[in-house]
């Protein structure tokens, strides 16, 4: 099945016309943010060669839990530029974006925030990358582990995009 992905400049912007808010979000108003809205991330599924990399979740939702790297979008960043800078930024990789697997949505009653519920949409790329020695975890990880097959304990969100990449 193909997923149809484009993007669309309406209103005379375009790609290099397009800014990207960069600066970090106040956390007063992230929680704010959370509160009322629907929060956009993307999430990846790191391949190499026949592995794929999971981290273990610092944070709340999942702390502890085994996940895929990904986090929150800007304003005025594609989909794409967002999955390649949070390669690097969660785990240090560079890589290339092989393909959309498809979209994920999850309700949390606790999220970001403790009794700050969260509603998060994300978009699951596979993503490609030539080396697996140099992972650097950012803070909001605690591990990580490369496998070759699906853990049984883990959550199904991870589950259904590691089998929709061919895992």
């Amino acid at each position: 099945m193909s997923i149809l992905y484009k993007t669309y400049f309406h209103g005379g912007t375009t790609k290099k016309n397009t800014i990207v808010f960069k600066k970090r979000i106040p956390d007063a108003l992230y929680k704010k943010i959370h509160k009322t809205m629907i929060v956009v991330c993307v999430d990846l599924v790191v391949k190499h060669g026949k592995e794929f990399l999971l981290v273990k979740r610092k944070n709340d939702p999942l702390k502890g839990e085994w996940f895929l790297p990904g986090g929150r979008v800007y304003k005025g960043e594609g989909l794409r530029a967002a999955a390649l800078r949070k390669l690097k930024e969660e785990v240090g990789l560079r890589g290339r974006v092989r393909k959309l697997l498809g979209a994920g949505e999850q309700f949390v009653k606790d999220g970001y925030y403790p009794k700050v519920s969260a509603h998060v949409v994300s978009f699951i790329f596979l993503v490609d990358t030539k080396s697996k020695k140099s992972v650097q975890l950012d803070s909001q990880s605690e591990a990580f582990a490369w496998f070759k097959k699906i853990p049984a304990k883990l959550h199904p969100y991870v589950k259904d995009f590691l089998r929709e990449a061919g895992f």
